[in-house]
């Protein structure tokens, strides 16, 4: 696989936890930085009273005696030794405080913080106690989440890979791999090399969106590389080499399962299932006739358009719905992802496919445009190289953080750009729009720039910036002013 640079998304995952009330008091200097949230197994845990936040040394400290009781681990104090006793199944971790180490199955290991009182609260380091028990902890830099997954919480991986201008888009689940198009000829071999180390016996299923050789030109050397189980294609042909090296590839696959695009769902188990979503035959182009694909795994789901067109985006609107990540059409082209289908999808994430400083000027700024207004955050391929998205089914994290701008237009790679997008104020002033109200009246806030509404108690709530505040005293009000339900707290 590529090196992926982690070294963002990890920048400040060094976490400690707060584990309950004591009687002796040793104060921090901490800066307080609200708004954090930790997330367990894809549920939010809902503090009583303490809040997390950032230490004076930048570390994110978090409640423990609740997160650790959430996680299912059992927890005692020993106040002579100032240690904290946190088991599960038969698993001990010793925390003493003060110290720049733990206790595990009687083995001193070191930490880089140490656990302390604030406050009357015992913060430990929850990084290094919980993957003791076997968690997998990470830190979601765009929605400040502390994110933990137990051993038997099953991860999707989403890799959208870097093949420049082209498409391709690996899916490992398990023991289930997909693929979504290998980009041109000479990425075939990269493809191969990338998704190797994940795909377990057979590659399962090959989506070949459409005839294009930036989408179909490497399936060749994956097909050399692994056996394929079924490979699902749009029924065109094409009097390219491309295409005519893809079709001997797939002839010639023993015990592969051509199949042409319909709707139709394939269920790769634990919650987790691929539709073809149908849009037609007969659309005028190779662009416009691509396998459109969504992935679903509880909660959390992924659009892949291939190079749909606006004319079937618009034709097949009412096959849409609201989802949370969008692999975005024809590279970020002005003529796919319009306005009136992403007003539908309403994408929290865009992932841009492109080459840097391509000749086609992928991607548009007026797609980028489009993006931004709907509130939706953007990567590029182009700028971070392969953008890995992992999910449990109840939240979603990626391995980035390096957002587009509109001085991305183009694939232009800004690593040092510091002028940041703005995104413009369409949307009618609160004081002028009758279905908002004051704060006092509030049962909902919204928020202006992603248009979703949720619960005043939600995580989410609280990260609004203020000028995007907006209130609503009923449900009806919130969705009659076009705002869509936060998929967290479910208003």
């Amino acid at each position: 696989m590529k090196t992926i640079n982690f070294k963002k998304l990890f920048m400040v995952t060094i976490l400690s936890v707060a584990v309950f009330v004591v009687g002796s008091s040793i104060s921090c200097a901490a800066s307080a930085k609200s708004g954090i949230n930790v997330e367990i197994d894809g549920k939010f845990t809902q503090f009583k009273t303490d809040s997390p936040f950032i230490d004076g040394a930048g570390r994110t400290q978090v409640p423990l005696r609740q997160t650790a009781e959430s996680y299912g681990c059992s927890v005692k104090w020993d106040g002579d030794s100032k240690t904290a006793y946190i088991s599960k199944a038969g698993k001990s971790v010793e925390v003493p405080v003060g110290k720049n180490y733990i206790v595990s199955g009687g083995a001193k290991k070191e930490t880089d913080t140490k656990a302390m009182i604030s406050g009357g609260r015992i913060y430990m380091p929850i990084r290094a106690v919980l993957q003791e028990f076997g968690a997998d902890v990470h830190w979601d830099s765009v929605n400040h989440n502390v994110i933990i997954d137990s051993p038997n919480a099953k991860l999707l991986n989403v890799y959208f890979e870097d093949v420049g201008q082209g498409d391709s888009t690996f899916i490992d689940f398990g023991n289930y791999e997909i693929l979504i198009d290998a980009g041109t000829k000479d990425h075939g071999d990269t493809v191969v090399k990338d998704i190797k180390p994940y795909v377990d016996g057979n590659l399962d299923l090959v989506i070949a969106t459409h005839t294009d050789a930036d989408h179909i030109g490497g399936l060749p050397a994956v097909f050399k590389a692994f056996q394929v189980g079924e490979v699902i294609d749009n029924g065109d042909s094409a009097d390219t080499n491309a295409y005519k090296n893809f079709e001997t590839a797939v002839k010639n696959e023993p015990n592969c399962k051509e199949i042409s695009d319909d709707d139709m769902t394939f269920n790769i188990g634990n919650g987790a299932e691929i539709k073809i979503i149908e849009t037609g035959d007969n659309n005028g182009s190779e662009n416009a006739n691509s396998v459109v694909t969504l992935l679903k795994y509880k909660n959390v789901s992924a659009l892949f358009a291939g190079d749909m067109t606006k004319n079937v985006e618009k034709k097949c609107l009412s096959k849409f719905s609201d989802i949370d990540v969008f692999k975005a059409s024809h590279h970020g082209s002005k003529e796919s992802n319009s306005e009136e289908f992403l007003s539908v999808i309403k994408p929290e994430y865009v992932v841009v496919s492109a080459g840097e400083d391509n000749s086609y000027g992928h991607p548009s700024k007026e797609a980028l445009e489009r993006f931004f207004n709907e509130g939706a955050t953007v990567f590029g391929t182009f700028k971070d190289s392969t953008v890995k998205m992992t999910t449990d089914g109840g939240g979603y994290y990626f391995n980035t953080n390096d957002k587009l701008t509109l001085n991305d237009a183009g694939a232009k790679n800004n690593y040092n750009n510091s002028d940041s997008y703005k995104n413009p104020n369409t949307y009618s002033s609160p004081s002028t729009n009758s279905y908002f109200c004051s704060k006092s009246e509030a049962a909902y806030i919204g928020n202006l720039s992603t248009k979703k509404f949720h619960r005043l108690t939600c995580p989410y709530a609280a990260k609004i910036n203020e000028s995007n505040i907006v209130y609503f005293a009923s449900k009806s009000d919130a969705e009659d002013a076009g705002y869509s339900a936060c998929k967290v707290c479910k208003p």
